[in-house]
């Protein structure tokens, strides 16, 4: 079932990003899409310790962007299958999802058809 799931967000991200490059700019960095989607790549494949450092990056890069705490949040359920609200990580996977969220409404609050930000909101 989560089999095509990464690619299917990949693809929509791309896609959206195809006629809406004008007006964001994660969608016209292309070095960074590609990080982002080797990160994305290591998350679904389990490898963790290697996704950091390319969060870490996207970070960096763009530290008031949704991405990076939704990559982070991403890592966690992922990290945590099944991850369940008894569990000690949910809270934290929880802070993620709220800040993805608030950096979202940020970029709307600016722009309210901004793509990237009605896309983490």
């Amino acid at each position: 079932m989560y089999r095509f799931f990464p690619q299917t967000v990949l693809l929509l991200w791309l896609c959206c990003g195809a006629y809406t490059a004008s007006r964001a700019q994660l969608l016209r960095d292309a070095d960074t899409q590609g990080v982002l989607r080797q990160a994305i790549d290591r998350i679904y494949n389990f490898q963790f310790a290697e996704a950091e450092p390319l969060i870490g990056t996207i970070r960096s890069r763009y530290p008031q962007h949704p991405v990076s705490p939704m990559l982070v949040a991403l890592k966690l359920y992922w990290q945590g299958m099944p991850l369940r609200k008894d569990k000690p990580e949910y809270a934290e996977y929880l802070r993620y999802v709220h800040l993805t969220l608030r950096q979202a409404d940020a970029m709307l609050d600016k722009d309210e058809r901004d793509p990237e930000g009605t896309f983490f909101a």
